[in-house]
Parts: C-alpha cells; sequence; structure tokens
C-alpha cells in the first residue's frame, strides 16, 4: 500500500479511476476504508496528477457533452474522492482470492469499510453536481472480469479473475487442452465470492443512487434492482435534470426499454412521469 496520501491517490488514478473512464485493464489496490478516504476527500484540491490526467478530463468532457454543452469540468470534489473509493472497496470485496477459509472474514470486512465509506457521501446539491459524478461513473456497470476455464484429458479447472497457469496450457493437442475466456459482469461477481449477494447488492444500490444520473441511465441492469430513491427523485424534480435524463436516455442503446423500465417503476405519489 503506498505510505503517503499523494502516491496512494495517484496509485487510484492510474490503476482503477483512469481505465474506468478511458477503458482499459483495471487494477485492484489493497483496501483503502473510509479513515483513508476522509483523507483523500480533505486533500482532493492539493492533489496534483501526473501527465495522462488531460486525457481522463476530455473523456469526461465527451460524455458530458452527449447531455450538455460544456467544455471543461473541475477535478474531482471531496464526495466524489469518496466514491472512488467506496467503490473500488466494493468490487474488492468479491475478490476471488478472499474467497478461501482463513480469508473469508477480511473480504466481510472490505465489504464493511465500503459501506462506512459510503455513509459519509451526500448526494449530489446540484444537478451539475450529478453530471459531474456521472462523467467519472457512466461505464461502471460495463467492467467485466475475465474469468479463464482450462480442461485437459485428466481434468478441469477455472481462474476467476486471473490467468491460467502456463503449466496447464502446455502441450495442448497431447493432452487436450481447451481454454475459454469469459467475460463476467458485477451482477455475477457476489457468486463464487465471500460476500453474500444481498449485502453486496444493497452497498451496490446504496452507491448507485449517490450517482443518480448513473443510477438512471443503468435502470434496465439485472441486479441490483432500480428503484427510485431521493436522490434520483431529486434529479427529475429539476428542470434541467429532466431535460439531462431525457437527453441521455435518447442517445443510449436501448431507449424504449430503459423509458419503460423508469416509467413503470416511477411512484405514482410523486405524479405525473416525465418518461
Amino acid at each position: 500500500m503506498p505510505e503517503s496520501l499523494p502516491a496512494l491517490a495517484q496509485s487510484l488514478v492510474d490503476k482503477f479511476i483512469a481505465p474506468l473512464v478511458l477503458g482499459g485493464e483495471m487494477r485492484l489496490l489493497r483496501p483503502i476504508g473510509p479513515k483513508r478516504a476522509e483523507a483523500l476527500a480533505h486533500q482532493a484540491a492539493e492533489f496534483e496528477p501526473a501527465e495522462g490526467w488531460a486525457h481522463v478530463q476530455m473523456a469526461r468532457v465527451r460524455i458530458a457533452r452527449l447531455v450538455a454543452p460544456l467544455d471543461a469540468l473541475m477535478p474531482p470534489t471531496g464526495d466524489e474522492w469518496r466514491l472512488f473509493v467506496a467503490i473500488h472497496d466494493l468490487f474488492l470485496a468479491t475478490h476471488p482470492d478472499y474467497n478461501q477459509v482463513f480469508r473469508k472474514p477480511f473480504a466481510k470486512r472490505v465489504l464493511q469499510a465500503a459501506v462506512a465509506t459510503l455513509t459519509s457521501i451526500s448526494a449530489p446539491k446540484t444537478v451539475g453536481d450529478a453530471l459531474s459524478r456521472h462523467t467519472w461513473f457512466a461505464h461502471v456497470l460495463d467492467v467485466r472480469r475475465t474469468d479463464v476455464s482450462v480442461s485437459w484429458w485428466t481434468g478441469s479447472a477455472t481462474f476467476r479473475g486471473g490467468d491460467a497457469p502456463s503449466r496447464l496450457l502446455a502441450m495442448p493437442k497431447l493432452r487436450r487442452v481447451k481454454s475459454v475466456s469469459t467475460r463476467v459482469a458485477p451482477a455475477n461477481w457476489a457468486n463464487h465470492s465471500a460476500v453474500d449477494s444481498e449485502s453486496f447488492f444493497a452497498a451496490l444500490g446504496t452507491w448507485l443512487a449517490l450517482t443518480p444520473l448513473t443510477d438512471v441511465m443503468t435502470a434496465t441492469r439485472e441486479a441490483p434492482l432500480f428503484s427510485w430513491s431521493k436522490p434520483t427523485l431529486g434529479l427529475m424534480a429539476s428542470v434541467h435534470g429532466q431535460r439531462y435524463a431525457l437527453r441521455a436516455i435518447a442517445r443510449c442503446k436501448d431507449p424504449a426499454a430503459l423509458a419503460n423500465k423508469l416509467r413503470s417503476s416511477w411512484p405514482a405519489a410523486v405524479g405525473a412521469c416525465p418518461f
């Protein structure tokens, strides 16, 4: 684990945040936890990322321009740093390496730490805040873990989130080796992990609600099931929030399915549905 906060922040950016925004291979760090999340949040203004940060900011602007005519975005706020840490630790809690007899309690503690970080995060105060958060996390549910299944003439094995050992792939014709890679969505990460699905999805649902435009735009997801929350309803209560949501829906892969999902779950007590 990096000893200094700047080193931790840079490592989190390089290995986790930048690939999340730009695409590419993401790497998890060791658990970060709520205390260091607070420290990162309070020193957010002092952090100066290395070269390459401009590409991240440009990618964020491209996402923002799908719904608003923006040319620049601010660096991450304190709450955005907390969101980075929370989603990192949530993902880490499901890591297959923790699904071992003596490591299972550790995975549960990582999940509890992620939930503790979530309790310190406020809902977006403005539509601009919601849009800013969305530019970081628009692709968060598009992340995939690669599992490799290997079979040979005397057996088989599955390696979740990692490559198969080269010894198992040796002499493929003689040993009748077959290797199949599967891309696994976050909805299935709790399977074969040390944390139960209900706890993981409850935490992930809470996290998504804190970035309401992202929550709305992923409403057709398999899990956690979408439901309207105070932050998402707050987004819809604003004229600009409705406009941003409608523009984003119009540009998604299946606008009709997304609109139908949002319409069917709209709470009647709130009033007329905008979709």
